[in-house]
């Protein structure tokens, strides 16, 4: 009993960490088939009643010390024989009234045993004659590395035929993980038919199906029946993670199979114990066209999956030419690098770039991604020009201090009185700049739309004339509008843009308010500046593949202080510098297409790079060390073999179910318990 409650315990701690099975196993067990060892241990499927068990225990015995009277002891003469007489029945009833609070804890014990179905593991399975065991070989190609002179497919095979010569009684049934539809060999007891099947395989060219294998195992299991029902898979590294994310969504269709009746066995037939893996986790390309000279970083966070120290060259190609090179390169056990790896810009539009590595694998580790470099940027902004100490004057003034800080080459400004009616004349500007929106054509309106909706971006300065304009584009709120009834400061949201990240709040500190409109903050889209009473002073919305950015005051002195502010061209360099990125995100996405970019139908403006890998290493070999590897196994309860396991001895875990044994033991105790009470009752009547 004290055993077991130290398991117990032990389990309850275990439980509440991230790495606890979903079916908690108390103890495991084993069985050796070359030396015929049995070594018996428990698991429980429904593990809080094996926790309760002990408390529920230890209940009768709690009530009967709580029962207990103390009796007070009075001296009287001449009764020294019946004193020792009732002294010696007292002994006699308290040892009976202790077996029965025994037999009773037993009892509650057994029966909550039972209820967390109890499953026995330890049975030879050499002393099996109907034992049924399914064989899954992955024969995808990353079972044709080499580890030394043998591949791990031929290492796998040679491993399955060790299996069926130790089981000469067993029947047997081959799957691939290229084809899991197809069975490579039915059930069968002939040894020699399986070992003929089996060395008839060979790698396939495909992906397989993890899911489709496991599904189609559990099928052919239902085809027989046994005591002893096996699974082993064997394999390398690579596709365990996604064998134990699938035994999650397999054992909803096949619970009472795989909670207890089926045992599984993943054979990791790799030969070092201490792979080296190294992968990316993310990337990202910033450009920053606006700056003298306009540059690019690829910012690239690699992580070793592996259990020791990886250390090697890190080189970068865009379009096909070198671009950088890191040597000496090195990422900790498990541990994560992140580099940040300057590039030079080309000439303008899409570049696509090459990332490659080498790690312990035999292949060449290999990462694609692609950037856009919009110089020169063509801004158009839509305003009056002629009366000085406009909104449109100051704008005009910050962008010819901004072209000639990043070169003149840098930015294209155009500037027009109203906004274009065609949207085919948009398409030749990246940022729109509208200074004083007023209410506009139908046309135009229909330009714009479409414009935003293919990829452009309009940055507008909103004064109170602009209640007006287009709702769809400025939400104003119902009493929007109104001057401020005092100067107002600007403060820094906490919505981590990066335009707010990259803006330093002090700046913003000394800028002053005078008039601005009230936006209706449900429809304006994410707050990146406020005012100091909380309401939206910058604001980005999307439209399909553009934005609008909002900034809800004039930009001329009678409405704020901002255009003479040291925060209004760097504000507005930001913005530019966001818009036109934005404009031309790139989706990250994992497959084996390699870079493809597309283009819009209507304008360049929509243009997305979509990147995938090319190399299927980059997303299918991140293989955690073989610690973890055991621990994701332990999650849905099956075992984890490493090949140095295996040919030191098989092990394999057969589950018995024990809820009759533990259900006959409780009424067992019962009986006991009545049996005692019965003898009680009888003595009193004596």
């Amino acid at each position: 009993m004290p055993y077991a409650l130290v398991k117990l315990w032990t389990w309850s701690n275990l439980s509440a960490s991230e790495d606890a099975p979903t079916l908690p196993a108390l103890w495991t067990a084993s069985v050796r088939l070359d030396q015929g060892v049995s070594v018996v241990g428990v698991q429980f499927a429904n593990g809080i009643f094996a926790v309760i068990a002990p408390i529920a225990a230890a209940l009768p015995i709690i009530i009967h010390l709580l029962a207990l009277r103390r009796r007070r002891y009075v001296a009287f003469t001449m009764l020294r024989l019946l004193e020792s007489a009732a002294l010696q029945a007292s002994g006699m009833r308290r040892l009976r009234e202790w077996l029965i609070v025994l037999a009773r804890s037993l009892a509650v014990l057994f029966l909550f045993i039972a209820l967390s179905r109890p499953l026995i593991r330890g049975v030879r399975l050499t002393a099996l004659s109907d034992t049924s065991v399914c064989i899954l070989v992955d024969d995808t190609p990353s079972m044709s590395f080499l580890d030394g002179s043998k591949s791990r497919f031929e290492t796998a095979r040679e491993c399955a035929e060790e299996l069926i010569r130790s089981l000469p009684n067993a029947r047997f049934c081959i799957i691939s993980l290229s084809r899991p539809d197809e069975v490579v060999c039915n059930w069968t007891s002939e040894a020699s038919e399986v070992m003929g099947k089996l060395k008839g395989m060979r790698v396939k060219s495909t992906q397989g199906s993890v899911k489709r294998a496991l599904l189609k195992a559990l099928e052919m299991f239902k085809l027989v029946s046994g005591t002893g029902k096996c699974l082993f898979i064997f394999t390398d590294g690579q596709v365990i993670p996604s064998l134990c994310g699938a035994a999650r969504h397999v054992r909803e269709s096949a619970s009472n199979l795989m909670d207890g009746q089926l045992n599984v066995a993943i054979v990791d037939v790799r030969q070092s114990l201490s792979d080296v893996n190294v992968a990316p986790v993310d990337w990202d390309v910033d450009v920053t066209c606006l700056s003298s000279p306009p540059s690019a970083v690829l910012r690239l966070a690699l992580r070793n999956f592996g259990s020791r120290s990886w250390r090697g060259t890190v080189s970068v190609a865009v379009d096909d030419k070198p671009a950088a090179e890191l040597s000496d390169v090195t990422v900790a056990p498990r541990g994560e690098l992140s580099l940040a790896i300057p590039i030079s810009l080309g000439f303008s539009g899409w570049h696509r770039g090459l990332v490659k590595w080498r790690d312990a694998l035999p292949i060449d580790n290999q990462l694609h991604f692609a950037f856009y470099n919009p110089l020169p940027i063509r801004v158009l902004c839509v305003g009056s020009w002629q009366q000085e100490g406009s909104s449109a004057f100051y704008i005009a003034k910050a962008l010819e201090s901004i072209r000639e800080c990043a070169g003149t080459n840098s930015i294209v400004i155009d500037r027009s009185l109203s906004i274009p009616q065609s949207a085919n004349e948009l398409k030749r500007w990246h940022v729109l700049i509208w200074c004083c929106p007023r209410p506009m054509a139908k046309s135009s309106e229909a330009a714009l739309r479409s414009w935003l909706l293919s990829g452009g971006t309009l940055i507008a300065f909103v004064d109170r004339h602009a209640v007006d304009a287009p709702r769809w584009l400025f939400p104003v709120r119902a009493d929007g509008g109104k001057s401020s009834a005092k100067p107002l400061c600007i403060f820094l949201s906490d919505a981590s843009h990066p335009i707010s990240r990259r803006i330093p709040s002090e700046q913003l500190s000394d800028v002053l308010v005078f008039e601005r409109t009230v936006a209706d903050e449900a429809l304006s889209g994410t707050v990146i500046l406020r005012f100091d009473d909380g309401s939206p002073a910058l604001t980005e919305k999307g439209f399909g593949l553009g934005r609008a950015i909002v900034m809800w005051m004039g930009a001329d002195t009678r409405a704020s202080t901002m255009p003479t502010s040291i925060a209004f061209v760097p504000l507005l360099c930001e913005l530019l510098q966001y818009a036109v990125m934005q404009s031309h995100a790139v989706v990250k996405l994992v497959g084996s297409s390699g870079v493809k970019i597309e283009v819009g139908k209507t304008s360049s403006l929509s243009s997305m790079a979509i990147v995938s890998n090319a190399d299927v290493s980059d997303s299918d070999t991140r293989i955690p060390s073989h610690d973890e590897l055991r621990r994701l196994a332990a999650k849905v309860y099956w075992s984890y073999v490493a090949l140095d396991e295996w040919r030191g001895g098989q092990r394999i875990e057969m589950p018995v179910n024990a809820t009759v044994l533990f259900i006959t033991l409780c009424v067992a105790m019962l009986l006991v318990e009545a049996m005692l009470e019965i003898q009680w009752v009888r003595q009193r009547r004596r």
